[in-house]
């Protein structure tokens, strides 16, 4: 391969990147990205694209440490960027930096007040730090949103549901708890496995 031969090649590095990273061999892709960094010319988005790729393909990799640098200088170029919060919270709790993801994750719900999934991720981590205010108000403010207009919990937040009913049910809050009980989804099976 000529990017092999020649490495400051910048565009064939990033075109190799690109298609090892949309087959998913990420292993390979990050050899290229890490080279059109290295090597290449770029403008600032294309920089930030690298780098935003060079992260992802060192998480599926599990090389965490060097996710959070790649993932640290994608954030450098674009502060604010979805994706790059997105990730790099992803990345802090899977090191086990829940302080760092409960900040980054603050950033992200800045941007973006009703994502669910980041409401989500800031309760999820507020129960493992055992902060029950604080993962109830999360779970319970994801609870408001994921039921808008009558709809149902979706399958993927019952078990924060299962944890805010127990909180509920901790503190003697029945009709919290009962509230929380008729949106499951599949009610009544719903409700056995949420407390199984």
């Amino acid at each position: 391969i000529i990017a092999d031969k020649v490495p400051y090649y910048g565009a064939v590095n990033l075109l190799l990147g690109e298609i090892y990273y949309n087959d998913k061999s990420f292993q390979k892709a990050a050899d290229y990205f890490d080279k059109t960094l290295t090597y290449g010319f770029l403008d600032r988005e294309m920089r930030f694209s690298s780098y935003l790729k060079l992260a992802s393909c060192y998480f599926s990799t599990r090389s965490y440490a060097k996710a959070e640098e790649a993932a640290g200088e994608a954030l450098k170029i674009k502060a604010t960027d979805r994706d790059a919060l997105m990730l790099m919270s992803a990345i802090d709790i899977k090191l086990d930096h829940h302080d760092d993801a409960l900040r980054t994750l603050t950033k992200l719900q800045a941007v973006d007040p009703d994502n669910m999934d980041v409401i989500y991720q800031i309760g999820s981590i507020h129960y493992k730090q055992q902060n029950t205010a604080k993962y109830t108000k999360s779970f319970e403010q994801l609870h408001s949103l994921s039921t808008k207009g009558g709809a149902q919990v979706p399958q993927k937040y019952c078990k924060a549901m299962q944890i805010l009913i127990k909180s509920y049910a901790a503190s003697g809050a029945h009709e919290k708890t009962a509230a929380v009980f008729a949106t499951l989804p599949g009610r009544w099976l719903r409700v056995l496995e949420c407390l199984a």
